[in-house]
């Protein structure tokens, strides 16, 4: 006979390293872009102390890589479902899933900061004068 039990059945579907991937978005996103905007910096300033002209192109880089990183981050804010989906978290009950958007989403906020950072520094730092 059939006998139902009174525990919530976690779904199986969906992976562990989704979920961590899912819960760690915001400091993922903002890792890539770190690395992505130091080193093109790092490469473009030593090309142009060699006598090549990339400031220009490096402030160009920068806000693009910043307006594609705040553009993800905003998006995962936005619909979170959908990147559950897209980095195939597994699926928990209902209250263990509110936490992990409210922690996704405090670390997404902070990454936003992380992320602003240097395209504000633009106007009033000069890309290669930190390494000269």
């Amino acid at each position: 006979m059939n006998e139902r039990t009174t525990t919530q059945h976690v779904d199986d579907s969906g992976s562990t390293l989704g979920t961590i991937a899912f819960l760690l978005l915001g400091p993922i996103v903002w890792a890539f872009h770190f690395g992505a905007l130091y080193g093109v910096q790092s490469v473009a300033c030593a090309v142009a102390s060699s006598g090549g002209a990339a400031r220009p192109w490096i402030i160009a880089f920068i806000l693009v890589a910043t307006i594609i990183a705040l553009a993800v981050l905003g998006a995962s804010l936005a619909r979170p479902r959908n990147f559950e989906a897209l980095l195939h978290a597994r699926t928990w009950p209902e209250h263990q899933l509110a936490f992990q958007r409210r922690a996704m989403r405090v670390l997404v906020i902070l990454s936003v900061f992380a992320v602003a950072a240097p395209a504000t520094a633009l106007p009033i730092i000069d890309a290669c004068a930190v390494g000269t």
